[in-house]
C-alpha cells in the first residue's frame, strides 16, 4: 500500500514546527515577554534566562515582591529583589548584573526590568540556589502575577 505524498508533507511539516517551538523554548538566550494594555501601552510580564546558573540547583517560588535594592549611581539598575512567599518566608535573590553589563537583552527592554521588579508585584519566580548550602539565590525567570 502506498502513502500519498501529502500525508508524508503533512507528517513532516508536524515534526519540523514541533521540533522548532520545542527549541524556541528551551533556548538559553535571556527574552523579556511584554503584553498589550488596553490603552495600547506595552507592560512588562515576565523575563526569562537571565543567568547562566552555573550548574546549582533551582528553586521555585511564589510570593510578593516586599523591597527592591537599587543601584545607587546607576539608578534603574535592580541589583537584587526581598520576595515574602506564600507561606511567609523572606527570600533575597540577587539579580544577575551582567545582564546589564553586557547587554544580553536590548536596551529598551532592560529599561523596563525595573517595572515588573517593582515593590508590591505578585511574581512566580525561578532562581539559582547557589553558595555554601544554597545561601545565594540569583533570579532566572520571573513571571508576574498581577
Amino acid at each position: 500500500m502506498r502513502s500519498h505524498p501529502w500525508i508524508i508533507a503533512i507528517t513532516f511539516a508536524i515534526c519540523l514546527f514541533g521540533a522548532i517551538s520545542i527549541s524556541a523554548q528551551n533556548s538559553d538566550e535571556p527574552r523579556a515577554v511584554f503584553a498589550n494594555r488596553r490603552n495600547g501601552k506595552p507592560k512588562l510580564i515576565a523575563l526569562y534566562n537571565l543567568t547562566d546558573g552555573y550548574g546549582c540547583p533551582v528553586a521555585r517560588f511564589t510570593g510578593t515582591i516586599v523591597h527592591v535594592k537599587y543601584d545607587e549611581e546607576l539608578a534603574l539598575r535592580v541589583l537584587g529583589i526581598t520576595l515574602v512567599t506564600r507561606k511567609g518566608d523572606r527570600e533575597y535573590i540577587n539579580v544577575d548584573q551582567s545582564l546589564y553589563e553586557e547587554f544580553k537583552l536590548p536596551r529598551a527592554e532592560l529599561g523596563w526590568v525595573h517595572t515588573l521588579l517593582a515593590k508590591g508585584r505578585k511574581v512566580r519566580i525561578t532562581a539559582f540556589m547557589c553558595g555554601v548550602s544554597g545561601g545565594v539565590m540569583f533570579l532566572h525567570h520571573v513571571r508576574a502575577l498581577n
